[in-house]
């Protein structure tokens, strides 16, 4: 992947998780949904959802949306979001890594370690392709 070949609006196809044993689980139903844009400015954002999520249910406690905004750079096969703006604010400041892993109509990111974090129990899978 190159820096150029990121650029553009994209849509969530599947989004796993996989916990260090090798279970596989599925954040937000198997039905999430989301959109990822990645500007040539080096802005780019990230929504995530599950496709039944509602404010009442938030308000209740129930995570069903992710959204966060950031600087970012690709360094080889890693492309680094350095995160401004984010729904949990656990985030904010945090420069998060994700592994780019070419597909036939997008890319996969596997999520690694936040820079400067110890290495993750599990990874999040994500595919996107490109929504035009």
């Amino acid at each position: 992947m190159t820096t150029d070949s990121l650029l553009g609006t994209w849509k969530l196809k599947e989004w796993s998780r996989i916990a260090a044993d090798g279970t596989v689980t599925h954040p937000f139903t198997a039905e999430a949904t989301g959109r990822l844009i990645y500007a040539a400015n080096g802005l780019m954002s990230a929504f995530l959802m599950t496709p039944d999520w509602s404010v009442a249910a938030e308000r209740a406690g129930a995570r069903g949306v992710t959204a966060y905004s950031a600087r970012w750079e690709l360094l080889g096969d890693i492309v680094h979001h350095a995160v401004d703006f984010a729904s949990d604010p656990r985030m904010l400041g945090e420069t998060l890594r994700r592994r780019v892993v070419p597909t036939a109509d997008g890319f996969i990111l596997e999520t690694l370690s936040a820079v400067g974090r110890a290495d993750r129990e599990s990874i999040h899978r994500l595919e996107w392709v490109r929504e035009d």
